[in-house]
């Protein structure tokens, strides 16, 4: 994988990226299994130096402790489709921002959340507050075929295709009301993820979040993935 992005043209530096805890600012990735949301924000993670956090990922690897401590079993929720108890998500989305702010670090991309409207309301009223939503859409049929293509190189216990049809359901089931409570306060953003993905981050997702963090796009196409 290569780009042609220069540093000095789209890198966020020093004069450009809020410091101060009260300027943290966090983008949310709306998406269905298998749209692409991982990818797509490993790529703008390291095109425009942002944090990159999968919701997901922090829920599997905090599976094991939480069965432990308090009996969810939250990767057993996850073969079900259903979602992990909105306590237990914001107290792991918190514990990870918090050590990155610590570190200096202020743009976000929480990939993966909110899966509900109670956890983008708890999440709200408990701290951080998010500035733009991106959902990223795609057909059914689409997201079907790529979850069953990952899954011959996954260990993910959600990438079975019985485990994604629970999964899409809860996540139709759920996501209209998300999506309405961001495009009321006119911070949502929607991408079409049909295509191909390279193709997709370059004439759209990378030009997107460049104008959200008021960044100049150039005169050039920088992405040649």
């Amino acid at each position: 994988m290569t780009t042609n992005i220069q540093p000095g043209d789209q890198m966020l530096g020093d004069s450009v990226m809020p410091t101060d805890l009260g300027n943290v600012q966090i983008i949310c990735i709306i998406g269905g299994p298998g749209v692409g949301k991982g990818t797509q924000c490993n790529w703008l993670a390291k095109d425009l130096d942002l944090v990159h956090v999968s919701v997901g990922e922090l829920l599997r690897a905090k599976s094991k402790k939480a069965l432990l401590e308090n009996g969810t079993d939250i990767e057993g929720r996850m073969r079900e489709g259903l979602l992990a108890p909105v306590e237990i998500v914001h107290e792991t989305l918190q514990s990870f921002l918090d050590e990155e702010v610590g570190k200096g670090k202020s743009v976000f991309l929480v990939d993966g959340f909110p899966r509900s409207l109670e956890q983008v309301r708890y999440f709200e009223t408990h701290g951080f507050k998010i500035k733009a939503a991106v959902y990223f859409h795609a057909s059914e049929a689409v997201l079907c075929e790529r979850v069953r293509k990952r899954s011959e190189t996954s260990d993910r216990v959600d990438d079975k295709l019985e485990i994604f049809k629970k999964r899409y359901k809860e996540f139709e089931k759920e996501n209209a009301s998300v999506l309405d409570y961001f495009e009321l306060r006119g911070k949502l953003h929607k991408v079409d993820c049909n295509g191909k993905f390279t193709d997709v981050y370059k004439n759209d997702i990378h030009p997107l979040v460049l104008v959200m963090l008021g960044c100049p796009i150039p005169s050039t196409e920088a992405n040649r993935r």
